[in-house]
């Protein structure tokens, strides 16, 4: 069994994906200190967020807490692997790398860098579904106040009930009770690397509706612009659905009222078709995951 050696900040969620991993792997949690101690024979060393750490001839993973744009361009072109968690992360960061070639899930690049989309597993007993109710729920999470208004003012024309969770805003136990037994689920959110909340929702059998993102500017941090609006970055493809199939509902990148609400119209009257519970054990649960971690680690090194 692969022992795996985590070292720095850990998202909640990315802990709990670890957990759910301690099966198929040795996981430990270390600190600094103790990285020159580890068995280099069997060892995968994961620096979560210090991307200038050397860990000489230890087997490492960079990621997944480094900025994108240090990811992209500030690396030091040293022969680093990166994982950025999701193809469209490793394409984008890539792309601003010499001859960028992705094969399956790593994309090895001419300035010594390879980007690999390793996720976290999702919590599949926890986030199951209930009772559905003919409900919705609107999930916001910073976009633009104009991309808002114009969905809560389309959702008032529509007579939809749904309940909101605005990012940041909510606790996770009412979030669980409302998607868990919502039909379907309406997504303005920004891009995300992964979309652990994105993912819950699937896993509670509810299909998306997904206003996406179509750049990484195409969101608002607050008041302000979002940080990404900067001339090297703004332009990069992203989106709010980082796993996705057809099964799991329908994305529209629309901002036209009449456009959306089309869209919806065929999402709504195909509900009783999507399997997104299906899609996330079959492929982000601790099981699937955990053999995608195995075997790119098995090509990597």
């Amino acid at each position: 069994m692969i022992n795996i050696y985590y070292v720095g900040y850990c998202h909640h969620k990315n802990l709990i994906g670890l957990e759910l991993m301690k099966p198929y792997f040795n996981i430990h949690f270390i600190d600094y200190k103790k990285i020159p101690s580890i068995n280099k024979e069997d060892s995968i060393l994961i620096i979560s967020d210090n991307i200038n750490y050397k860990s000489n001839d230890i087997k490492t993973i960079y990621g997944p807490h480094i900025d994108f744009r240090v990811s992209a361009t500030g690396h030091g072109n040293d022969n680093k692997i990166l994982n950025m968690l999701s193809e469209w992360n490793v394409i984008g960061a890539a792309n601003f790398n010499k001859n960028p070639i992705l094969n399956e899930n790593i994309c090895k690049t001419d300035s010594g860098v390879t980007y690999i989309s390793l996720p976290f597993p999702v919590d599949i007993n926890k986030f199951i579904p209930t009772d559905k109710k003919n409900t919705g729920m609107l999930y916001l999470k910073n976009r633009s106040t104009t991309m808002n208004n114009l969905i809560l003012n389309w959702i008032k024309e529509k007579q939809l009930i749904l309940d909101i969770f605005e990012y940041g805003y909510y606790s996770e136990e009412s979030f669980l009770k409302s998607i868990s037994k919502s039909s379907y689920a309406i997504w303005v959110g920004r891009h995300e690397s992964q979309g652990f909340a994105f993912e819950e929702t699937l896993s509670c059998n509810t299909p998306i509706f997904v206003l996406d993102v179509d750049t990484l500017y195409d969101e608002k941090d607050g008041n302000n612009n979002s940080y990404w609006n900067c001339e090297t970055f703004k332009n990069v493809k992203a989106t709010a659905a980082s796993y996705w199939t057809n099964q799991c509902g329908k994305i529209c990148k629309s901002h036209n009222k009449d456009e959306i609400d089309n869209e919806f119209n065929v999402f709504f009257k195909e509900l009783h078709t999507y399997e997104p519970r299906k899609f996330i054990v079959d492929n982000l649960s601790a099981e699937p995951v955990s053999k995608l971690w195995t075997n790119t680690i098995q090509k990597l090194f």
